[in-house]
């Protein structure tokens, strides 16, 4: 894999058939192997690696046995930057990489996320905002750099707190994360310049109108990978690069 083009990196659980509408839109898919989290995340986007434009930064552990894999994430584009953080098993060590940038701030627990994440902020002039939720990246979906959705009130405390409006809704049994009884709405979907990427089909969630007319408002537009009615899954996300030029 190699030159530019458009790269969607995912969970390998992603659904075949999910993959197979990426590749229609002439996205590349790169899929992540477990990490050494539990089992219900251990693959997920948003537990190996934390994103900012065209930077990820991950566990230099991690891909130790997985030169390819990164040959393959540089190959897209991105500066990836290993680190001496190791993912582990259960909580805090699991969400060491977890962190979300919504314009200019950084959002993440301080006292337990990567030391390096924190050095790139300073790095990169990132405004860092410490919040209690040591899962930001899974709990929040941004929709531009202006507002975001999240069902945790103290995400939606600290959004607003830095001038980003928050629509704060009720958890949702539409959102699957086996074995819990719900995912979250950070964890479904990903973004590529304004349009957003979701993993199932939001349709199906009871706040979808609201969700719709901020997509709708924010200037976005969406797509969804599901069939009608088929649900979210919370995968972590979806890392979404246009190699070809300009990428947001």
């Amino acid at each position: 894999m190699t030159g530019g083009g458009l790269f969607a990196i995912c969970d390998e659980r992603l659904p075949l058939s999910y993959s197979d509408k990426l590749h229609d839109r002439g996205f590349s898919v790169i899929r992540l192997p477990a990490s050494g989290a539990h089992q219900a995340i251990a693959s997920h986007t948003d537990i190996i690696l934390f994103r900012h434009r065209s930077t990820l930064i991950g566990s230099a552990e991690y891909f130790s046995d997985k030169e390819s894999l990164a040959n393959k994430i540089r190959a897209a584009g991105f500066d990836l930057r290993l680190s001496d953080a190791v993912i582990g098993e259960k909580y805090p060590r699991d969400a060491i990489f977890n962190a979300l940038v919504i314009g200019e701030y950084l959002f993440c627990r301080t006292a337990t996320v990567s030391r390096d994440i924190l050095s790139y902020a300073n790095e990169a002039g990132l405004k860092v905002v410490n919040t209690n939720q040591g899962y930001p990246a899974c709990t929040v979906l941004p929709i531009g750099d202006r507002l975001a959705i999240t069902s945790d009130k103290g995400m939606a405390a600290a959004l607003e707190s830095v001038g980003i409006t928050a629509i704060l809704t009720d958890e949702s049994e539409k959102i699957s994360l086996p074995p819990y009884k719900n995912g979250f709405i950070g964890g479904c979907a990903g973004a590529l310049g304004k349009t957003l990427c979701f993993i199932g089909d939001p349709s199906v969630l009871p706040y979808f109108d609201r969700l719709k007319e901020c997509i709708n408002e924010a200037g976005f537009t969406y797509y969804a990978l599901g069939e009608p009615n088929s649900g979210l899954l919370d995968l972590g996300g979806i890392i979404l690069s246009d190699n070809r030029g300009d990428e947001s």
